[in-house]
């Protein structure tokens, strides 16, 4: 017996047609199920738990970019970006500054290429950061790719972001170009840059040996140890493929929290199937972010409760959760959901609200509290009975644990993708797409966008 929950709109997985879908409850898991006349019906796990889904929505209030770039005249996915249909400003966007890549995952979402094709020269990123800046204002910016390390003028791209006026800066990266060269992660906090998005997807090289390639935890673990020195702050970024490292969850969350002061939190990221990994999933195969919640509480024992995330007041709800947590001296943790400060998830934000609390608050916590480690290091946190410690305190030994969803042409949904906050600077530098749209593959390896 089936029960319909919501009804929205997808595509069709072979050849992205737009078509009629449906959240539908089996039992206690939701699938979204669609069918295509030409290809048969597609039906995807979505969630666990009716209740919970039901629960999870919240209302917002659409807060529509001040500029468009395209008219919505074939309709979304087709007419990014951002298009006159699109409900959500940009909170994050991504600067691809270079093709290339020194890894060649074999489930990269981008297809990065192992080779020297030819990178965007300096002249052309500092036009697109002009154009994002115009048409999106202070927004938070990746550096993305590819591998942007291997980018040739990648401190003068840092120092250019922050000299046109955007306040924060991150390197998503594999981190093998920090782990050789220790002098890297001091030029890259001289030029500028805030964090380091850091792929990491577990303790052991197994991991790395099915999502990327070949053993990098040595890497891994060198690379955080050259930006700690540096002072700049990581993020550990885990692509979690259930059937291959769900078990490492528990650990990375562990290692981050011996890691604090210097890593300042998780995101975790369950797989998409696009990119270069755009074959049909088996239902096992699809790890959702109720696995996700589930898994963290049971691995850690319950020093994370699941009960302590919440979804984004930025995006759709059924793209992302997070948690902001304190640890205590103890070795347990606190999770701090309710303050103003906390809290970029609020019920119902009103307009403009949203966007502004969540670049602040990924900026705040992803960004290395210096005054606050240096005094860490001095031992004049040991004591924190006087305000002035136990303020620093605070700011050293908070961490955040946050999860994104990306939608492959499986899971599409159109109304997620109208509420993306999370865009691209295309490569024309005249658009600005949302990421899912952006990195959208058939599974015959179609794009809507190159």
């Amino acid at each position: 017996m089936k029960k319909l929950l919501r009804k929205t709109q997808s595509v069709c997985p072979v050849c992205l047609k737009v078509l009629p879908a449906y959240y539908l409850a089996r039992g206690e898991t939701v699938f979204m199920e669609k069918t295509c006349a030409q290809h048969g019906h597609f039906a995807t796990p979505v969630w666990r738990g009716v209740a919970h889904f039901q629960n999870w929505w919240q209302k917002k209030t659409p807060d529509k970019p001040e500029f468009t770039q395209t008219v919505g005249d074939h309709h979304c996915p087709y007419d990014c970006g951002l298009c006159t249909d699109h409900r959500q400003r940009s909170c994050c966007v991504l600067l691809e500054i270079t093709p290339n890549c020194d890894l060649g995952c074999p489930i990269c979402y981008a297809g990065s290429t192992v080779g020297q094709s030819p990178e965007p020269s300096l002249e052309q990123i500092t036009q697109w950061l002009h154009f994002l800046y115009e048409q999106a204002g202070p927004v938070n910016v990746q550096l993305s790719g590819g591998e942007p390390s291997m980018h040739t003028e990648l401190l003068e791209i840092v120092r250019k972001v922050k000299e046109i006026g955007f306040p924060f800066v991150q390197l998503n990266t594999n981190g093998l170009r920090l782990a050789k060269e220790p002098q890297l992660a001091k030029d890259l906090v001289a030029a500028g840059l805030d964090a380091v998005y850091l792929q990491f997807d577990g303790l052991d090289d197994e991991s790395y040996r099915l999502l990327r390639g070949r053993p990098l935890l040595k890497e891994k673990l060198q690379c955080i140890e050259n930006c700690q020195k540096a002072y700049l702050g990581v993020v550990l970024v885990p692509t979690i493929k259930g059937d291959w490292n769900k078990n490492q969850i528990g650990p990375i969350i562990r290692f981050a929290l011996d890691h604090l002061p210097y890593i300042r939190g998780v995101h975790f990221q369950p797989m998409s199937f696009f990119g270069r990994y755009p074959q049909a999933p088996k239902e096992k195969e699809r790890f959702l972010l109720t696995d996700l919640m589930d898994e963290i509480e049971k691995q850690t024992a319950g020093l994370i409760q699941k009960g302590s995330f919440t979804p984004s007041g930025c995006e759709h709800n059924a793209c992302s959760f997070h948690g902001s947590y304190l640890l205590q001296k103890d070795g347990t943790v606190k999770a701090n959901r309710k303050t103003e400060e906390d809290c970029c998830c609020c019920t119902a934000p009103k307009k403009g609200e949203a966007v502004e609390k969540a670049k602040k608050f990924v900026a705040n916590r992803w960004q290395m509290p210096l005054e606050a480690v240096l005094a860490y290091e001095k031992g004049e946190l040991e004591d924190i009975s006087n305000m002035e410690s136990f303020l620093l305190y605070g700011k050293a030994f908070r961490f955040i644990i946050t999860a994104m969803a990306f939608q492959d042409c499986w899971n599409l949904d159109l109304e997620r993708l109208k509420s993306c906050c999370v865009h691209i600077v295309a490569q024309d530098g005249k658009k600005i797409i949302p990421f899912c749209a952006k990195n959208l593959t058939s599974l015959d390896g179609l794009k809507i966008y190159d």
